[in-house]
């Protein structure tokens, strides 16, 4: 009899032992529910709730509601940056003098030769001489 209680006792504590093991919190990892990923008990939101669920929630939600903040703030300051520029700043501009082209030496009419230069030349400063009448 003595010998049945032993075995029913060192039964029961290891029974209990095993149980306790378990029960404890989650080493590791995330925790899955039905219903898919619940929480990840690595990230540093569930070590600041202290294993509580309804803790790491609302910690979650806060942080989800900074990040679109954030988010908002950024794009109050693009706006903010794009109306300050003038409407044509990133545009480039037109030439306003357009260059002419320059006449080929195979252009009809064109005096090339040197002596022909001198010679128009000394025309044009001979009628600037004379006097007017």
């Amino acid at each position: 009899m003595t010998r049945t209680i032993g075995l029913l006792t060192a039964a029961a504590c290891l029974t209990l032992a095993t149980a306790r093991a378990e029960a404890g919190r989650p080493r590791g990892g995330s925790v899955s529910s039905p219903f898919g990923t619940m929480y990840n008990t690595n990230s540093p939101e569930f070590r600041q709730s202290g294993g509580n669920p309804l803790v790491y929630q609302m910690l979650m939600e806060q942080n989800m509601l900074m990040q679109q903040q954030q988010m908002l703030l950024n794009q109050q300051r693009m706006l903010q940056s794009n109306s300050r520029r003038p409407a044509n700043a990133g545009q480039t501009l037109a030439p306003t003098t357009r260059r002419r082209k320059k006449r080929s030496s195979s252009t009809p009419g064109l005096v090339t030769s040197s002596a022909a230069t001198a010679k128009a030349t000394a025309k044009a400063d001979a009628k600037a001489k004379t006097p007017a009448p």
